[in-house]
């Protein structure tokens, strides 16, 4: 299982506490999130003046992970309510095929497919020479003829999220390989 400050368990505590409570809008929403400050989104640092470890929790961290979950169908924008995918999602047995599936969409959304990332990091390994699929490689070769539609910070994290669900398989977490069939 992935660590707990990974998105994947992130868009889990996320869609549990969106499970847990009716909020009428998503600021309160994330407002509520930030004053549970759930280990997930916590920081530390080390206070010199206390000499103690101090926890805050990240805002930015909260409302990242809130519009990824929002960007795969599985809260809505507006209220932070779980859509019919996230409430299948927020099931802990089914949450990575959800999230596979999810992403699926999403890619299909801009523009490519699990299957041309599949193609190219199968040729990028056959080549002469032999090019690692890392993720920022396979972002070069797949918007080198089209337009960008997500940034590169965004691709790494679908990626790592795609690996972490099992989509895609992977080796010393930067190697991404065709999953098996």
């Amino acid at each position: 299982m992935p660590g707990p400050t990974t998105y994947y368990r992130r868009i889990q505590v996320v869609l549990e506490l969106s499970a847990s409570k009716e909020y009428y809008d998503a600021e309160q929403f994330l407002e509520e999130i930030e004053k549970k400050s759930p280990p997930n989104f916590v920081y530390y640092r080390w206070d010199s003046k206390k000499k103690e470890r101090i926890g805050i929790a990240s805002a930015k961290a909260i409302r990242n992970t809130f519009y990824l979950a929002v960007d795969f169908d599985l809260l809505e924008r507006g209220t932070g309510k779980l859509t019919k995918a996230g409430k299948s999602a927020a099931d802990p047995a089914r949450f990575e095929s959800i999230v596979s599936e999810q992403l699926e969409k999403l890619f299909t959304i801009n523009g490519f497919s699990i299957e041309r990332l599949e193609i190219e990091s199968g040729v990028m390994l056959r080549g002469n020479p032999i090019v690692l699929p890392t993720a920022d490689e396979l972002y070069n070769k797949i918007f080198k003829d089209q337009e960008q539609t997500i940034g590169i910070l965004k691709f790494r994290t679908l990626m790592r999220l795609l690996a972490s669900c099992g989509g895609i398989g992977t080796t010393r977490r930067q190697l991404f390989l065709p999953r098996k069939q």
